[in-house]
C-alpha cells in the first residue's frame, strides 16, 4: 500500500513539475517574441548614464528601466519604468539608484 501511494506521490509531483517547466518556458518565448530591439536601443541611447557615473550598475539599472517602460504589463509598470529613466539618467553613486527607486516606487502606488 504505501508503494503504491509513493508512487501516485511521484507521478503527481512529476507532472506537476513538467507542467510548470512548459508554463515557464511558454512565458519566457512571449516575452522574447513581444521584444523590439530598436526600441531598446533607441531608449538606451535616449537615456545615456550621467557623465560622471561612479556606479557600474546604473547603466543595467537603464536599461531594466527601458524594459518596464516599453513592455511593462500594465499602465503603472510603464509608469514606474518612465520614472526611472528620468531620474536614473542623472543618478552618479549607489545612493542615487537607491533613491531613485525608493522614489519611483513610493509615487507610483507601491506603498
Amino acid at each position: 500500500m504505501k508503494l503504491k501511494s509513493i508512487n501516485i506521490y511521484l507521478a503527481v509531483f512529476c507532472l506537476s513539475a513538467t507542467s510548470l517547466n512548459a508554463i515557464g518556458g511558454e512565458v519566457t518565448s512571449t516575452w522574447e517574441d513581444n521584444r523590439n530591439h530598436e526600441w531598446e536601443a533607441e531608449c538606451i541611447a535616449d537615456h545615456q548614464r550621467h557623465p560622471n557615473a561612479e556606479f557600474y550598475l546604473i547603466e543595467s539599472m537603464l536599461k531594466s528601466a527601458c524594459a518596464d517602460r516599453l513592455y511593462g504589463d500594465t499602465p503603472s509598470r510603464q509608469h514606474l519604468g518612465t520614472c526611472k529613466l528620468a531620474r536614473l539618467t542623472l543618478a552618479v553613486t549607489e545612493q542615487d539608484v537607491i533613491d531613485t527607486i525608493d522614489y519611483c516606487r513610493s509615487t507610483n502606488g507601491w506603498h
